[in-house]
């Protein structure tokens, strides 16, 4: 009997212990989440746009980037953008040597301020395009900004490489 007894515990505590190892995960990934929410790490999405080609076509294609909560700037996007894509699908249309001066939001205007590398590529009018949209629409996602002012070396160039009007700020339906 004691035998009996002793058999049907080790079968029942060992049901329970297989039931509660068989579930989906999800309660021990809120579990994670809410210590990581404790110990400040949460994360946050950053959407960058790069250039892809279809065919004869260019057009933006997105690619986003996982960040820590307190790094979701317009900052760490573009030295993101800057350091280019992590799929081999998408490529930057930003000269490699292009860097981010310094960028400050005023007013809901983003003042985006590069080296003069920025205007060095190789950009027919299309590709100038696209990189003036890839940086527009990668600030714009940020609520305090709605328009982008480009400037090289602290000046406020009229065009990146001569078909793209940048005189003044741009948001993401130019």
């Amino acid at each position: 009997m004691k035998l009996w007894k002793l058999l049907l515990s080790l079968v029942i505590m060992g049901t329970l212990l297989l039931a509660a190892g068989c579930g989906n995960g999800e309660e021990a990934k809120e579990k994670l989440e809410d210590k990581e929410k404790e110990n400040g790490e949460e994360t946050a999405i950053i959407t960058l746009f790069f250039l892809e080609q279809k065919e004869k076509a260019f057009h933006l294609a997105e690619e986003e980037r996982e960040v820590q909560e307190s790094e979701a700037t317009p900052q760490t996007a573009l030295e993101l953008l800057l350091e280019g894509p992590e799929s081999e699908e998408v490529e930057t249309i930003i000269h490699e040597e292009t860097e981010l001066i310094d960028i400050n939001v005023e007013d809901g205007i983003c003042y985006a301020n590069f080296t003069e590398e920025l205007t060095q590529g190789a950009y027919g009018s299309e590709i100038e395009l696209n990189l003036v949209k890839s940086i527009v629409h990668t600030l714009v996602q940020f609520d305090e900004i709605d328009k982008v002012q480009f400037k090289i070396e602290g000046e406020i160039p009229e065009s990146i490489a001569g078909h793209i009007y940048t005189g003044e700020p741009l948001d993401e339906e130019l």
